[in-house]
């Protein structure tokens, strides 16, 4: 049975965190450690390669595809100024958990890749086998960056072919053959347009199921029409938004050794350009999917963040419950080192 979880992150400069920077971590080229459990098999999913930058506003930051971001497996990239070459936040990455029916810890848990890899890219199978294959991981290695403004034309376009009293060659010349080709491969029914069912959102006009870029947009809400807290809601959110599916289920998870969830995982990371506080932040919202047959019991969804405040060494996070807030302080009165 199909369960389907949102969850929805925000970040600022130096806001929602958790765990204390290892000095040695990061400084990996995101493959195995020598001690290292990571023996993949050539048929298997190997670890994502994908990585795009989210900077439409006043933030710069580097998304992954194994669900993992604000890094380049090296150094830190969630850049506030953007420009400024300050990075309030080192790595973070979405954690799932869970305990199935034979009391079985179920967990997808991502640091810094230098003991291995929980996540691969593309969607599972939904015939409750939660499966996929190397072919299927490296075709889905990518990133899908799509921007509201652009979608806005295009939607303005296609309204004025189906009206009769709109003269589109006046009021979008030459259009039709200067799409742009982040509208004519969106994956809403995946990367060869395969998959019998909707991936990607999209608004789908003419109601066949299909997405058609001739037709069809990619799922902004323009005219407000979906309620954003109904968990069946599936939209695009931002002014600049990174679109991407990825897995627990392509190999065998070496960075936490627990079993494999059988979740799919379709992410959005996002931005708005504007003249406020929203300016300084970036937006993160997940849906998870289980693909498997398995029914999990005390399932929990977190993220892992590794936070910057000047000097790392003596940073120190806390957390408001009542506000579902985290933030990180120094431990002391001096920042010390060319860090601070």
């Amino acid at each position: 049975m199909k369960r389907v979880y949102l969850l929805l992150l925000s970040a600022a400069l130096a806001l929602p965190l958790t765990a204390r920077e290892v000095q040695s971590a990061g400084k990996t080229n995101g493959s195995a450690s020598s001690s290292g459990s990571m023996k993949t098999v050539e048929e298997l999913c190997q670890p994502s390669k994908a990585q795009s930058d989210l900077s439409i506003n006043n933030v710069r930051a580097t998304i992954l595809g194994g669900g993992d971001m604000w890094w380049d497996l090296n150094t830190a990239r969630y850049e506030v100024p953007k420009g400024s070459n300050k990075h309030s936040m080192f790595a973070g990455s979405l954690w799932l958990g869970g305990v199935d029916e034979g009391n079985q810890l179920k967990l997808a848990a991502m640091t810094y890749r230098q003991a291995g890899n929980d996540y691969w890219p593309g969607p599972l199978t939904t015939d409750g086998t939660a499966s996929t294959n190397k072919e299927i991981c490296d075709k889905y290695d990518t990133h899908w960056i799509i921007y509201r403004e652009e979608v806005d034309i295009h939607k303005g376009w296609l309204e004025c072919l189906a009206d009769p009293n709109c003269n589109d060659v006046e009021l979008f010349p030459g259009y039709e053959s200067q799409i742009p080709q982040s509208i004519k491969e969106w994956p809403g029914n995946g990367v060869d347009g395969e998959l019998p069912y909707q991936l990607a959102p999209f608004i789908d006009r003419d109601g066949d199921g299909y997405y058609d870029y001739l037709v069809d947009y990619p799922a902004y809400d323009i005219d407000k029409e979906f309620d954003c807290r109904d968990k069946e809601t599936d939209v695009l959110y931002g002014d600049q938004t990174i679109w991407w599916v990825y897995n627990d289920r392509g190999n065998v998870h070496t960075e936490s050794q627990a079993g494999a969830l059988g979740f799919e995982i379709r992410a959005q990371a996002f931005a708005f350009s504007t003249n406020d506080e929203v300016n300084n932040m970036t937006f993160n919202n997940y849906r998870i999917i289980n693909r498997s047959t398995f029914r999990l019991t005390n399932t929990y969804f977190s993220t892992w963040f590794d936070p910057d405040l000047g000097n790392y060494t003596d940073d120190i996070i806390g957390c408001d419950i009542a506000r579902g807030l985290g933030y990180c302080y120094n431990s002391d009165t001096e920042d010390e080192g060319p860090l601070g």
